[in-house]
């Protein structure tokens, strides 16, 4: 290890092995987590290293790139400055980030090498809705404090894997199902990470949980006691927004979902109008951009949706329409897109 460390200070400046459990002598593989500033002086970069490593092999998936050096295997990963410690200690101890991932998760939030993220889903009680991700820290010991755990004792070190699963089981925020309600994907990926394998036999072997058979459907109806408050988000994702300071980056963010879904739903409406007129496929799109780009368009359908809605309100007994017939307020306004734009 100590011979690919020297050759790669010859490239680059911030680079550095993930901690690992115990004294590791022997190495099968060497992951090495780099900061990056400029991209193709790294490119050339790894051409050079490639040749002095003399490598048989050399893959490259994402921001891993992977070389044989001696008949091991040695990953550098890649990554931006401001996420390097974030990175470095994610990776660190085995798969205990991703164990941690699963508090996370579990809360409406994601925790991975890019840091701690919110997920702003369209129905936040769904987990297979589309979201967007508020951005909430990169700084991994404050991560773990917000999530339950003890930042004092990572930072110190684990001798053995038994002092990091008592680790991740003694969180406040540690529940069985955690590890047992996993989606199948999830479970499917888990379960080649002989650590993890490990961990689900810890917490069977101490009556936490009863880990389900390979051809066993996973157990998605466990109460977690995750509890969700007024905007959606689980109690613990408020709390998030007030610890890091994000309150009204979610508000501007959950304002521009929003925006974007009433954009959506006008345009679709438009659809049925443009098909009677004769319009498809890349004419159709190009027409459906143009006035989802427009904004004296899109203002003009939600004023006429809005106007609708009035009238439906009043209780005059008039309904949606979708397609063109009697004239109301979007039929009007549509048809005047139409007769301008085409």
């Amino acid at each position: 290890m100590a011979e690919v460390l020297t050759i790669l200070e010859g490239y680059f400046k911030t680079f550095a092995v993930p901690s690992t459990i115990g004294q590791k002598e022997d190495y099968g593989d060497l992951d090495v987590v780099v900061a990056v500033d400029d991209n193709e002086a790294v490119l050339a970069a790894l051409k050079d290293i490639e040749l002095e490593f003399k490598s048989k092999e050399v893959y490259h998936n994402g921001p891993v790139h992977s070389f044989e050096f001696r008949e091991f295997q040695v990953d550098l990963i890649l990554v931006p400055r401001a996420e390097y410690l974030m990175h470095l200690n994610y990776l660190s101890y085995g798969d205990l980030g991703g164990m941690v991932g699963r508090f996370a998760n579990k809360q409406g939030m994601k925790f991975g090498g890019s840091g701690l993220q919110l997920q702003i889903r369209t129905d936040s009680r769904d987990p297979t809705t589309t979201h967007t991700l508020l951005h909430l820290s990169q700084d991994f010991h404050a991560i773990l404090d917000f999530l339950g755990f003890d930042s004092k004792r990572f930072h110190n070190g684990f001798e053995c894997e038994l002092d990091v699963f008592e680790f991740v089981s003694t969180s406040r925020l540690f529940a069985p199902s955690l590890f047992l309600s996993l989606n199948h994907d999830y479970r499917r990926r888990s379960v080649k990470r002989p650590m993890f394998i490990r961990f689900m036999k810890y917490l069977e072997e101490r009556g936490l949980l009863s880990v389900p058979n390979d051809d066993e459907e996973p157990l998605e109806a466990v109460d977690d006691g995750v509890q969700h408050g007024e905007r959606g988000l689980t109690l613990l994702g408020e709390q998030a927004l007030i610890v890091f300071n994000k309150q009204d980056a979610f508000n501007e963010l959950a304002e521009a979902r929003a925006k974007n879904d009433r954009e959506k739903s006008l345009v679709k409406r438009v659809v049925p109008y443009c098909t009677g007129r004769g319009l498809s496929g890349k004419r159709l799109g190009t027409f459906l951009e143009t006035v989802r780009h427009s904004e004296v368009a899109m203002k003009s359908l939600q004023a006429a949706a809005d106007a609708e809605e009035a009238v439906q309100v009043g209780g005059t007994g008039a309904c949606h329409h979708s397609v063109v017939g009697d004239e109301n307020p979007f039929d009007k306004a549509v048809k005047k897109l139409l007769s301008e734009l085409l």
